[in-house]
């Protein structure tokens, strides 16, 4: 349990600076005498899958091909553990859809909690990969048939997510797929 919560933190970390990063894209910058942060900010092109959830039941294969590297991340959909990783080889990460946040306080303190969701709502929100490529080439399969394949290119825009004052950036480009999965009929 230990693992499963520290790779959600890994996951979360990630994500945070990812969403962070867009976040610096549309905001003002801060004054000049805001205290800098110190988070990560990696080059990366990020998709996004629409839906993220309710994918119907099947052996899932990502395959990402970029520069001179292919990457390939296979998961069976309902997942056995939600908490846990997509196994992906390369530099690929494929984010699952499959727990949902509950935040409250109590007074002064204030928690989340990521609450796994009902098997048929377990989905892939979408997939990343840290660099900086000027395109790739996307194939999604469930059950070995062929559910999208798509040319990509990206569009990197600076980020900085410590403040344009802070140092060093990064590029990251980020996209929306709508993926056509079979609805499944009562």
């Amino acid at each position: 349990m230990k693992r499963a919560k520290r790779l959600v933190a890994i996951g979360f970390i990630t994500l945070g600076c990812l969403c962070l990063s867009a976040l610096a894209l549309a905001g003002d910058p801060p004054p000049e005498d805001f205290p800098c942060t110190k988070m990560v900010c990696p080059d990366a092109f990020g998709i996004g899958f629409s839906p993220a959830r309710s994918w119907p039941a099947g052996d899932y294969t990502f395959t990402i091909l970029y520069g001179n590297q292919k990457d390939v991340c296979q998961a069976t959909v309902p997942f056995d553990d939600p908490f846990g990783m997509v196994s992906c080889t390369g530099d690929a990460w494929l984010m699952k859809e499959a727990t949902y946040t509950v935040t409250g306080c109590d007074g002064e303190v204030c928690w989340a909690e990521q609450v796994p969701l009902e098997p048929k709502y377990h989905g892939f929100s979408g997939l990343s990969v840290f660099g900086r490529y000027d395109n790739a080439f996307l194939r999604i399969e469930r059950d070995g048939a062929v559910l999208l394949e798509r040319e990509l290119s990206f569009d990197y825009q600076p980020v900085y997510p410590n403040g344009q004052n802070c140092g060093i950036g990064c590029y990251q480009s980020n996209q929306i797929l709508d993926v056509p999965i079979p609805i499944a009929c009562p």
